[in-house]
């Protein structure tokens, strides 16, 4: 490579010859549970894998949430949601609404459905929250512009100076 007014360099990379020893990490077996949670919790470990197959994963993963991922799951959790509550922690309420708004977002083709949707977790994921740190939500959410998951970041914060509690145990 040469550039005017320097002396003529050639640079030369080398990289490694790849290991045919280097295999993916395997996902844990099937433990056939039909929750819809566990289901969709081992299809990402499974699709982050990149084994190769006769069948395309596109495929797979449409037939296997048919056969083990039950009809109703987005009902199941959009009931659950609307009953939402801090009942533990708030790293276990903050992880459990992360949860519920992956299986949410799972199906959803179009950006307005998604906003659709991260709107309807952010209101549920406040509006369950003890009341101090309700509070200290709705004043982010009146004076910034988070989004659901700054949302989840702010709570986790918050967490961390005030180690919140319950208001109430979920029976």
């Amino acid at each position: 490579m040469s550039i005017d007014g320097s002396p003529d360099t050639t640079t030369t990379v080398v990289l490694p010859a790849p290991t045919s020893g280097y295999r993916f990490p395997h996902p844990n077996k099937f433990a056939d549970q039909c929750d819809g949670f566990s289901v969709l919790t081992w299809l990402k470990a499974f699709g982050g894998c990149g084994l190769q197959d006769d069948a395309p994963f596109d495929q797979f993963e449409s037939k296997f949430k048919f056969a083990y991922v039950p009809s109703d799951i987005g009902n199941q959790v959009r009931a659950h949601l609307a009953a939402f509550h801090m009942s533990s922690t708030v790293d276990r309420y903050v992880a459990e609404a992360r949860q519920l708004l992956t299986v949410l977002l799972a199906d959803a083709d179009e950006n307005s459905a998604c906003k659709e949707i991260e709107s309807f977790v952010y209101i549920s994921f406040i509006q369950g929250c003890p009341k101090a740190l309700n509070e200290l939500l709705r004043v982010l959410q009146v004076t910034s512009s988070l989004d659901v998951y700054g949302l989840f970041q702010a709570a986790e914060q918050y967490d961390q100076v005030y180690h919140f509690k319950p208001d109430y145990k979920s029976q």
